[in-house]
């Protein structure tokens, strides 16, 4: 049993937020259909263990999502089978095995210091992004496993955040 609404919150295509219920539905009609509410394009690698389409196992998951960015949902459904997925372009997704894509897209570690935020609220803010970024011990700096145009996302959005806080100076005189 599926249903599906979508709502586009935005223009922009991967700001558009959509819903969708389904119980023990195969991962590929989930992400078909995430595709079509979307309007993104997403291109789903799987190997499927025997050349027979009736007689080949396809994971199913049950899935209940209201009013997500396709981003996240698609991140949800992929991750939840341990598959991985990346961006490519404007608006269309590549879904595999984290291996093939990794492999494909040449992921790397990099190292970015952080200035003036809290390494553990970035880690946090950034869990649901591809890649991975994991908090340096004893200093203010992130090991981001990523390929890189993510890396590339990832450092744009950690511009925007590590700033310094605007504060104000007060001095007193005390005057007799």
């Amino acid at each position: 049993v599926m249903s599906f609404t979508t709502l586009f919150a935005n223009d922009e295509l991967l700001n558009a937020k959509i819903s969708i219920d389904a119980e023990d539905a195969k991962v590929s009609s989930i992400i078909a259909t995430m595709a079509k509410l979307s309007g993104c394009n997403i291109v789903l690698a799987l190997e499927t263990e025997n050349d027979d389409k009736e007689s080949s196992t396809e994971k199913q998951i049950t899935i209940h999502l209201k009013d997500v960015p396709i981003e996240q949902a698609l991140s949800l459904v992929v991750k939840s089978v341990g598959l991985s997925y990346r961006l490519i372009g404007e608006k269309t997704f590549l879904v595999g095995d984290r291996a093939r894509i990794n492999e494909e897209i040449g992921e790397r570690s990099y190292i970015v210091h952080l200035n003036y935020v809290d390494v553990e609220k970035v880690v946090k803010a950034f869990e649901i992004i591809p890649g991975e970024c994991v908090a340096i011990e004893g200093q203010n700096a992130l090991l981001i496993h990523a390929n890189p145009g993510t890396f590339a996302e990832i450092s744009k959005k950690i511009e925007q955040i590590d700033v310094p806080q605007k504060q104000i100076e007060i001095q007193a005189r005390l005057i007799e």
